[in-house]
């Protein structure tokens, strides 16, 4: 049996579980695992962010693509990457592969 839906709540406006879990998961990433990561190793978790978003769009279905994407964005920061290209990339890389997942998964959801 199934029970009633609260006044002004319809199938629309209902959130799944998997979007609460993405939306606290994109607040933890934001608000406490990307502002204590080390100079040093920024790079290395932009590029880590990226491929995980990659990943967990091929492999699942729910909101880990934009919540790990939005962490490699937001990890990346202004200044990381040399503008003439001679240095490693590794921020490039992750936020390319970041962006490419948010919207393949985003195109993912429009079409079922």
């Amino acid at each position: 049996m199934r029970t009633a839906e609260p006044r002004g709540v319809t199938a629309l406006t209902r959130q799944p579980r998997t979007t609460r879990f993405g939306i606290a998961l994109s607040a933890v990433l934001l608000l406490v695992a990307v502002p204590r990561l080390p100079d040093d190793m920024r790079g290395t978790a932009v590029l880590g962010f990226g491929i995980g978003a990659v990943v967990t769009c091929l492999a699942f279905w729910s909101t880990l693509p934009f919540a790990l994407g939005i962490a490699a964005v937001a990890a990346a920061g202004p200044g990381d990457d040399t503008p003439e290209g001679t240095g490693a990339a590794p921020s490039t890389a992750g936020v390319l592969l970041a962006v490419l997942a948010i919207v393949a998964a985003f195109v993912l959801c429009v079409i079922g």
